[in-house]
């Protein structure tokens, strides 16, 4: 096993974008079962019914999960911009990798 000493020198914005999208979904699935429970059970004491209960839990849950991938795809933009900027400045981050065939 051979090892390489390489350097990242520039992130493809997009790409990283596309991470952190991802990563904000994961994070508003759980962020938004507690909204979805909570706009539920609101719902339910003001006197929705079930029903409203149940589309206000859902609507809360799904705009939560598309909010957090939107939030942050913006993030990932925002950060890969800023380190390509900083690593031209100083130079990218090194780091060994192992190079196996």
């Amino acid at each position: 096993m051979a090892e390489k000493e390489v350097r990242l020198n520039r992130f493809e914005v997009v790409s990283l974008a596309k991470i952190f999208a991802v990563l904000g979904a994961l994070w508003g699935i759980s962020a938004g079962t507690a909204v979805a429970l909570g706009l539920g059970t609101g719902a339910w004491s003001m006197g929705f019914g079930p029903m409203g209960a149940l589309g206000f839990g859902i609507g809360g849950f799904l705009l939560t999960v598309i909010m957090g991938a939107a939030i942050f795809f913006l993030a990932g933009i925002v950060a890969a911009f800023l380190y390509n900027v900083i690593a031209g400045w100083i130079g990218g981050i090194r780091m060994t990798l192992d190079i196996t065939d």
